[in-house]
C-alpha cells in the first residue's frame, strides 16, 4: 500500500489502533473519502476490472447500482450464483421496494453509489441486518439499479455462511432496531401515496417475522413456536395493524405537520426555523452565500422545501447547474461574492467539494494534509455583497442569510451595511477546518455580529446562528 502511495497521491492508508469491527472501518473509509462515487471493499471479496466502469455507466437517475454477483465458498470449493432482485428499470419506488422484499439481497450495498447520497450512515449506528436497511433507504430515496453480467464475487473462507451479531458481546440478533428504522423509512417516504405505504408495511413485517422464524429457529423452539402461530393466522392481525397506522397518518396528514427532516449539516435549519416560528414568520426569504449542493449539508432548502424562496450564491459552475435544476423557484447566481467586484478571480475546486474556496491559503492549506487535493482552478467574477443585496432585495432585508465560503466569511460580513440591511437570522460558519483535530473558533465573527446588534442565539460549533436582538426582543 505504502508502495502505492508513493505512486498515486490520491491513495490513503490507515492502519487502526484498536479494532473497530466491520462497520466502524465502512464509516472510517465513507467519512474520509472525497470523490464523486464511492464503494466499499471487503477483503475477502474479487472484483472483475470492468466493476466500476459498468456501474457507473448505468448510474443515470439513480443514486446506486450494482451488478449479477457470485458466491465463493472457498473451503468448499464451490461457486453459486446469485438471485438479485430487478430493480431501477420502472421508475416506481413501490415497486422496486416490494421486489427488494421479496428478494432482500444485502450484498447490494458494495455497489458503486454516490457519495452524497449515502451520508446518512454517517449519522446511524449499525445494527443486526443494517446492510438491508442501508439498501431499502437508496430504494426511497435517489434509487438502486441492478444489471446482469456477473463482475464481482463474494467470498466467503469458512465452512458455512453465518450472520454474525452487530452485538458481538451479546453474541444474539437484535431484530428491533431493524424493523424501527425501515418502518420509518416507508412512512416518511415522499415518493409514495398512503395506500402504498401500508401495503409496504404489512409487506415488511411479514418477511420480518419470516427472518425471526429461519434465525431462531435453532436456538429458540419456543420463539419459533409463538411466531408460526401469528404468521398462520395473521390476517386479521395485518388487517388491524394497517388501519391502526392508517388512522395514525391521516390525523398527522389533517394536523398540517411540518416536516422535521434537516438538510443541514448540523441541524442548523431546523434552530433557524424553530426562531422564524417563534417569530411568527412562516415562509422566511434567504440568501444562501455559498449553498453547495441543493440539499446536502443545505441550510436553506428545509425553507425551500416548505414553500419560501430566495437567491442561492454557488461560483462551481457543476453545483450550480444541480442547483437551478433542483430548485427552479429560487434565483441562482454563478458568481463569487466579496468586498468588491471583480472582473474574475481564481476559484479553487477542491477534491471534497465543500472545501472550494476564492483563497489561494485555505485550498494550499487543504491540500497539504494529504487528504484533499485542487482539482482545478477557474476564473469566476466576483459581485459585491452590496450589489447581491441592492440587486436581489431592493425592498427588504433577506430575513435569512446563511454565508459559508472557506475562509473569506468574516470579509463579507464586515462589507454589508447592517444599517441598511438587516436580516433577522444569520447563519455563518465559525471554525476553521481541520483534518488533525486543530481547528479553532473564530471569535472576531462572534464579536463583531454582537457588536452589530446581533446575539447568538445558538452554536452548533461548526456554525453559530445570530439573532437580530432588537427584532427578537419585539416578537
Amino acid at each position: 500500500m505504502r508502495d502505492f502511495m508513493a505512486q498515486d497521491p490520491r491513495i490513503s492508508y490507515f492502519k487502526q489502533s484498536v479494532n473497530r469491527g466491520p462497520w466502524g472501518n465502512f464509516l472510517f473509509v465513507l467519512e474520509r473519502s472525497c470523490g464523486e462515487y464511492f464503494m466499499w471493499a471487503a477483503d475477502d471479496d474479487e472484483w472483475e476490472p470492468n466493476f466500476v466502469s459498468r456501474c457507473l455507466s448505468e448510474m443515470t437517475g439513480v443514486g446506486s447500482v450494482m451488478c449479477e454477483f457470485e458466491t465463493v465458498f472457498r473451503a468448499k470449493g464451490l461457486v453459486e450464483k446469485n438471485p438479485l432482485p430487478c430493480l431501477g428499470k420502472t421508475g416506481s419506488t413501490f415497486l422496486d421496494v416490494s421486489r427488494f422484499l421479496s428478494l432482500m439481497q444485502p450484498t447490494l450495498i458494495y455497489g458503486l453509489h454516490r457519495r452524497s447520497d449515502i451520508q446518512f450512515a454517517l449519522s446511524e449506528k449499525g445494527f443486526d441486518f443494517y446492510d438491508c436497511y442501508f439498501v431499502l433507504r437508496l430504494i426511497l430515496g435517489s434509487g438502486v439499479r441492478t444489471i446482469g453480467g456477473v463482475s464481482y464475487r463474494a467470498g466467503v473462507d469458512a465452512v458455512e455462511y453465518c450472520v454474525k451479531p452487530a452485538n458481538q458481546t451479546s453474541g444474539q440478533l437484535n431484530y428491533w432496531p431493524f424493523a424501527r428504522q425501515v418502518m420509518w423509512a416507508i412512512l416518511a417516504c415522499k415518493k409514495l401515496v398512503l395506500r402504498e405505504k401500508m401495503v409496504l408495511s404489512v409487506r415488511f413485517l411479514v418477511v420480518l417475522a419470516g427472518l425471526v422464524v429461519h434465525h431462531e429457529r435453532s436456538t429458540s423452539p419456543r420463539c419459533t413456536f409463538v411466531i408460526e402461530k401469528v404468521l398462520g393466522g395473521g390476517v386479521e392481525l395485518m388487517k388491524s395493524l394497517r388501519n391502526r397506522v392508517s388512522g395514525f397518518l391521516v390525523k398527522l396528514k389533517n394536523r398540517n405537520v411540518r416536516e422535521r427532516l434537516s438538510y443541514a449539516q448540523s441541524g442548523e435549519d431546523l434552530i433557524v426555523d424553530f426562531i422564524f416560528r417563534a417569530m411568527r414568520m412562516e415562509h422566511p426569504s434567504y440568501l444562501d452565500i455559498g449553498a453547495h449542493h441543493p440539499t446536502h449539508f443545505s441550510n436553506t432548502y428545509f425553507f425551500y422545501k416548505s414553500g419560501s424562496v430566495g437567491v442561492t450564491v454557488e461560483p462551481d459552475p457543476t453545483l450550480f447547474r444541480q442547483l437551478r435544476d433542483k430548485r427552479p423557484k429560487d434565483v441562482h447566481l454563478n458568481v463569487g461574492v466579496g468586498e468588491a467586484n471583480a472582473a474574475s478571480l481564481p476559484f479553487y475546486v477542491m477534491s471534497t467539494k465543500t472545501l472550494n474556496s476564492f483563497s489561494k491559503e485555505e485550498a494550499e492549506r487543504y491540500q497539504a494534509t494529504g487528504m484533499h487535493r485542487i482539482d482545478k482552478i477557474l476564473n469566476i467574477p466576483v459581485v459585491s455583497i452590496g450589489d447581491v443585496l441592492s440587486a436581489n432585495f431592493p425592498d427588504r432585508s433577506p430575513d435569512f442569510l446563511s454565508v459559508d465560503v472557506e475562509g473569506l466569511d468574516f470579509q463579507i460580513l464586515k462589507a454589508i451595511d447592517f444599517s441598511k440591511y438587516r436580516p433577522i437570522v444569520v447563519c455563518v460558519e465559525t471554525i476553521t477546518f481541520s483534518e488533525n483535530r486543530q481547528e479553532k473558533k473564530v471569535s472576531e465573527i462572534i464579536e463583531y455580529m454582537c457588536n452589530n446588534g446581533y446575539f447568538v442565539y445558538a452554536d452548533t460549533y461548526i456554525n453559530s446562528i445570530f439573532v437580530d436582538r432588537e427584532k427578537w426582543q419585539g416578537r
